[in-house]
């Protein structure tokens, strides 16, 4: 469930959501509240991606980066540029994932995990996901001009793929800059975006992958 639930994740996590507020506002329903005006224009994003994978079978992290491609509402192609390259693609229901370098094609029906993440975290206002999480909005001061957004689900189901998912969100952008998902055996996957630019022209016919063969 770890990379099926963090592959869907991004795309969805890569501007703020827009959301009603609560009724009692915090810091969390403020930056849904400042993220609206954003999250209701964009269409498509391109990013270039570092992703640091900690694990207790890894001596040290893994470090990879590429760039990332997505089309709003589920479609996404990340390419993997660094170690090696690999392509990992996204729609609602299938996730395909090529590793040219050892001939390794496989596709995974992930239509059970979407609707998992549409039902927590999609179209969703602040009291509706505390409904599902805990969560916890600060300003980070490890990393000034940032807001630090935790959020710990309640429900044993997802607890058991992932423990914590934390998003790190620019102030002035509203744009996700980090996002680090703690799984519940300890090893962590942390995703940095630098170059984000909001709706470039892509189509999903863009985010097309090798045929077999």
């Amino acid at each position: 469930m770890g990379r099926r639930l963090f592959t869907a994740l991004i795309a969805l996590s890569l501007t703020v959501t827009a959301g009603a507020q609560a009724k009692a506002p915090d810091l969390f329903d403020e930056i849904y509240r400042k993220g609206q005006p954003l999250d209701a224009t964009i269409k498509t994003i391109r990013a270039k991606f570092t992703e640091t994978t900690t694990s207790s079978l890894l001596k040290e992290p893994l470090v990879a980066e590429g760039t990332l491609l997505a089309v709003r509402p589920s479609d996404i192609l990340l390419t993997y540029t660094k170690p090696e390259k690999k392509l990992l693609r996204i729609d609602a229901r299938t996730l395909l994932f090529i590793w040219p370098d050892k001939k390794l094609r496989q596709t995974t029906d992930i239509h059970e995990s979407q609707a998992r993440v549409q039902k927590y975290f999609v179209d969703k206002s602040p009291d509706e996901l505390r409904r599902h999480f805990a969560i916890t909005a600060v300003v980070d001061p490890a990393k000034p001009g940032t807001w630090r957004i935790d959020m710990v689900p309640k429900r044993k189901q997802m607890q058991q793929g992932v423990s914590t998912i934390q998003l790190w969100i620019s102030e002035k952008t509203s744009m996700l800059s980090t996002m680090v998902l703690t799984f519940a055996s300890g090893d962590t996957k942390t995703m940095t975006f630098t170059d984000v630019e909001v709706n470039p022209p892509i189509t999903v016919a863009d985010l097309g992958v090798p045929t077999a063969g």
